[in-house]
């Protein structure tokens, strides 16, 4: 009916607690086993873009989320220095992640990155195809064949689809 109940703070250790700091996107996999979460700092100015901004893991212990110690060894070909990384949406099975990447200058882009096991790090992520200006936001559907996104089109963000053969 519209209405959002039994909201609360999520329980872990992910945060990083110094000002400016927050979680920016979060996506908990479907099993709800692991949580994908951006830490994003804001500073001075109008705090519309964060100064930095990257995708971590956290897998479920208990009642809260603990980052995963393999974090960043996982995502270490996705987490630049001099980009923005945002926005991750994974596959059902955990052998994808789609995310949102932001160049100074540039702009954004969705890319895709695969992986063959849980166990090991997401390989080079591959630019997605898409035109238009400021694409973001992706979420893979859970049989993985749609992909939505948003971008701007005539002064409004509008959501689009791409969908797998």
């Amino acid at each position: 009916d519209g209405k959002v109940s039994n909201v609360k703070h999520v329980a872990g250790d992910f945060y990083i607690e110094k000002t400016g700091w927050i979680i920016m996107d979060a996506e908990i996999s479907a099993d709800g086993k692991l949580l994908f979460f951006v830490n994003a700092r804001f500073v001075g100015g109008d705090g519309a873009v964060p100064a930095e901004s990257d995708i971590g893991v956290a897998q479920k212990v208990g009642d809260k989320f603990v980052k995963d110690p393999n974090s960043e060894i996982l995502l270490q070909n996705i987490t630049t220095k001099d980009t923005l990384e945002y926005a991750p949406s994974f596959s059902t099975n955990g052998m994808e992640i789609f995310f949102t990447r932001a160049e100074k200058n540039i702009g954004t882009s969705i890319y895709l990155a695969h992986r063959n096991s849980l166990n090991e790090p997401f390989g080079k992520p591959e630019l997605l195809d898409i035109k238009g200006d400021l694409p973001e936001a992706p979420s893979i559907s859970l049989d993985g064949k749609t992909l939505y996104y948003h971008k701007l089109e005539n002064g409004k963000y509008r959501i689009f689809k791409m969908s797998r053969k």
